[in-house]
């Protein structure tokens, strides 16, 4: 049942904002942190749609749980996890608050005799991920733990004639926007949870096809004007995706690690284009052609892991040199015809394309390219769809490819 008074200590007190806002900083008992959510005293919460309560045929839940939240919980239940700090706010418009510094303790009333109730401008994961790990059916979370809190004290609503005063939205924009979080590519290349993660940075790293002039190593993506074959992060998550082989030992690693570097330089021999090119090769490559695109990187690691469980030689990998097609029917991709102004076909039926290219039916109608019409002149244009289905889609074409 909810409370009108409650008290924190030890509590010390701080500043954080543009202008030296007074916070407190604390740390509670697991233990309690839930009883303030029981209570109802801490709602937790923030304005990320995922964090929202929905209404189900089996009660209220939150709309969704991430996987850094499942990771967290499943942490917390071993007695592990870096959470760093909570944040709490509780509106200073709503409730009498009293620091007494010699004790060391801070008290909250709920203004007119209402409830306590205090809010999380960030941190809604943490506070989750905790909450599942307490109601977990076989609880081990220690209740004991105890979990630093930053407590703040502006109003929960901006104020409509000073904007920029803080708030508890303003708060959050703080933590979320002033200053990029650290995406996938930049996290996985600086710590490796696992003997395949560390693998592949060794594999990236040290692979002369590779390495950090190939591979993008800040972004979980490559930029259209970039020249690198892929982002790091892509080969992370291909080889979680798509290789099995046990590299938990020191033999098993080292043989894996030797087998993928002989797979990937005989691969770059029979298709130059996963390897090193100048800006203005990877540029015509992006545009016309699905070979170095992220969905076949996964393709590439998955067919490495079968050839390597099937006993299937890397010299294998050479009927992909040079592989061409004869287009059966037109190109799904049109153009404008300069001389007629209408729109036709971007290659036409007879014409020999690249195993590759976009023009390759093979590719749409394995669901790998989608295609799309231009809303700016009425053309055909084809992109990679890059979805675990189109992944598998992708591996069995180049199987299909190799005769294996």
């Amino acid at each position: 049942m909810s409370t009108n008074e409650l008290k924190f200590d030890p509590v010390i007190e701080s500043n954080d904002g543009a202008d030296g806002e007074v916070v407190f900083e604390t740390a509670v008992p697991v233990s309690r942190l839930m009883q303030l959510v029981d209570d109802g005293n801490l709602v937790v919460g923030n304005i990320r749609p995922d964090h929202k309560v929905i209404t189900t045929k089996r009660g209220e839940r939150f709309k969704r749980r991430s996987d850094r939240q499942k990771n967290w919980t499943q942490q917390l239940s071993h007695g592990k996890g870096v959470l760093g700090n909570l944040s709490w706010n509780i509106d200073p418009d709503h409730h009498e608050i009293a620091w007494d510094e010699d004790a060391g303790e801070l008290s909250v009333k709920g203004a007119n005799g209402a409830p306590v109730k205090i809010k999380t401008p960030d941190s809604a994961t943490r506070h989750r991920s905790i909450m599942d790990a307490w109601n977990a059916p076989l609880r081990t979370i220690n209740p004991d733990r105890r979990v630093s809190v930053r407590i703040w004290m502006v109003p929960e609503n901006p104020n409509p004639t000073a904007p920029d005063d803080l708030s508890e939205p303003l708060v959050f924009d703080a933590y979320n926007q002033d200053g990029k979080p650290v995406n996938e590519t930049v996290a996985r290349l600086n710590y490796q949870r696992d003997d395949l993660e560390r693998l592949v940075k060794e594999f990236v790293l040290g692979n002369s096809n590779l390495g950090l002039d190939n591979v993008e190593n800040i972004q979980n993506s490559v930029a259209r004007e970039s020249k690198k074959v892929a982002a790091y992060n892509t080969f992370v998550t291909a080889f979680k995706d798509g290789y099995t082989s046990d590299v938990s030992t020191p033999s098993g690693y080292a043989d894996e690690l030797r087998w993928i570097n002989e797979y990937w330089n005989q691969l770059v021999t029979a298709v130059p284009e996963v390897g090193v090119l100048s800006l203005a090769q990877r540029k015509a490559a992006r545009q016309d052609s699905v070979v170095a695109s992220a969905v076949l990187i996964h393709a590439y690691v998955r067919l490495a892991d079968y050839m390597r469980t099937n006993g299937i030689h890397v010299s294998t990998l050479s009927k992909l040199s040079g592989l061409k097609v004869t287009l059966q029917d037109d190109s799904k991709r049109t153009k404008i015809d300069p001389v007629s102004g209408q729109i036709v076909p971007l290659r036409t039926k007879g014409e020999v394309v690249d195993f590759f290219s976009f023009d390759n039916p093979i590719w749409v109608n394995t669901g790998v390219v989608m295609t799309k019409v231009s809303k700016k002149d009425g053309t055909t244009t084809a992109e990679t769809r890059n979805a675990y289905q189109s992944r598998v889609a992708a591996f069995d074409v180049l199987k299909g490819a190799l005769g294996i």
